[in-house]
């Protein structure tokens, strides 16, 4: 990537990140931003993550407009920020004055933040079962005086029951029941976690919003919720294959919308799709990647 490339990289993501800060961290961020110099050498995403550890000072708080929310790892920090707040991938429309949101995969709680600045009302539940980001999320949660925030150190899965969790320390939101991580030669921990079971939830609420960022698990999700998915209204999940997910299918959740009454879109996952699928050594998909699908009940207007 040349210098001017990189510029412009830094530039459109600085644009963007400044409308959610706080007014310190703005002057802060105008400051920096003409004299960052990226390493033209880097990712984009690498880039973006130097100029967030500048930005911060290394530090681990990140300065929004509602308040201040701690995360554990600058790049994962990041890519959250770029999928929550500068993409909108979590934003969702309901006439509910007071909708329910399952939120699987909260990790330091960006997504429930977005959620209740869009809906103040909102109640939700956020499971999260890496215990480190589970303490991250409570004390953010108490710190931002969160009402109506449901925090569950479990996993979400199909049945209920205690499960095996991989945690990595280096890439909290890689933590997984699979060992998607650990094969591609990161130090993983593996851990018994509680896990609760989604057919639970949703059974006798009306789901504005179900939210799965769940690493894997998502295909045991959808596949319990064949036939009981009439009171959600709307749907993320991030699809993930590779690194030890069995079956990795995208028809399995896709055949349960459809069976279900409800339309969709697929979109590749930024910073993990193949960006020429075609031309990949290791097939499509790459070794290791996702994509995203949005989804909503046919019913709704």
């Amino acid at each position: 990537m040349n210098s001017d490339a990189a510029d412009r990289t830094i530039a459109d993501f600085w644009a963007g990140l400044r409308r959610h800060l706080a007014s310190d961290a703005k002057r802060t961020g105008d400051e920096l931003a003409p004299s960052f110099r990226p390493d033209k050498e880097k990712t984009d995403a690498r880039q973006k993550a130097a100029f967030l550890n500048e930005l911060l000072d290394g530090e681990v708080y990140l300065p929004l407009k509602d308040g201040t929310l701690r995360f554990l790892e600058t790049y994962d920090a990041l890519v959250q920020i770029e999928e929550i707040l500068l993409h909108g991938h979590y934003d969702f429309r309901t006439d509910l004055t007071q909708p329910f949101v399952i939120d699987g995969g909260a990790n330091f709680g960006l997504a429930t933040y977005q959620i209740k600045r869009r809906h103040p009302d909102a109640e939700i539940w956020a499971y999260e079962p890496n215990p480190a980001a589970a303490d991250v999320l409570r004390e953010n949660a108490e710190r931002l005086g969160w009402t109506g925030v449901k925090i569950e150190e479990a996993a979400l899965g199909g049945e209920r029951g205690e499960v095996s969790f991989n945690v990595h320390p280096g890439m909290p939101m890689g933590s997984s029941r699979f060992p998607r991580l650990r094969d591609k030669g990161f130090d993983t921990e593996a851990i018994t976690v509680p896990q609760h079971a989604v057919t639970d939830i949703v059974a006798d609420r009306i789901v504005a919003f179900l939210k799965l960022d769940v690493e894997g698990n998502e295909y045991e999700i959808f596949d319990v919720l064949d036939g009981k998915l009439m009171n959600v209204q709307n749907i993320f999940i991030e699809v993930h294959f590779g690194g030890g997910i069995s079956s990795d299918h995208l028809s399995r959740p896709l055949s349960v919308l459809e069976r279900n009454d409800f339309e969709y879109m697929v979109a590749r996952a930024d910073g993990v799709t193949p960006l020429q699928p075609l031309m990949g050594k290791n097939g499509v998909r790459g070794k290791d990647s996702s994509v995203n699908v949005w989804a909503r009940q046919r019913t709704l207007k």
